[in-house]
């Protein structure tokens, strides 16, 4: 899985949503890069480390 890249928020402490790029690598594989729905047919081990990375990343507790 790629690493998140750098990135800036430019929303305020209200914000509600947030979309990502997934950072995928391998176009034949479509898990590939960071993924955080469940409902994608995903391993339940990568979407959790998918979420894990993107809390760290932004600072917020993992819910």
């Amino acid at each position: 899985m790629t690493p998140l890249p750098h990135i800036t928020l430019n929303a305020g402490p209200n914000a509600t949503a947030l979309s990502t790029l997934r950072g995928a690598t391998n176009p034949t594989d479509p898990y590939d890069g960071i993924n955080c729905c469940h409902y994608t047919g995903d391993t339940p081990q990568h979407i959790q480390t998918s979420r894990t990375l993107l809390a760290r990343h932004l600072r917020i507790p993992l819910q």
